[in-house]
């Protein structure tokens, strides 16, 4: 059940599609569709796209950091359903 809990955190963390789709207000946007918002146009703000990527991958590594062994154990696991 960890295991899933994770995948699924870090699945909706990165999730593109749907918030793009259901949101119009530009206050609003999860940070993934600001990132695309940020990076399409004739000017392309390179500081502001890594600064906003920075912010986006640190929430992952220090959850990463706190549930590494369940999350290989879980890989572990599934991998070994399939003999």
């Amino acid at each position: 059940m960890m295991a899933l809990f994770i995948f699924t955190f870090l699945g909706l963390w990165n999730d593109l599609f749907w918030p793009l789709i259901v949101l119009s207000d530009r206050a609003a946007l999860t940070l993934p569709v600001g990132l695309l918002v940020i990076q399409q146009g004739s000017y392309v703000q390179r500081g502001l796209a890594f600064a906003g990527a920075f912010i986006a991958s640190v929430p992952v590594l220090i959850f990463y950091a706190f549930f590494q062994r369940k999350i290989i154990a879980g890989i572990t696991t599934a991998g070994l359903a399939g003999r």
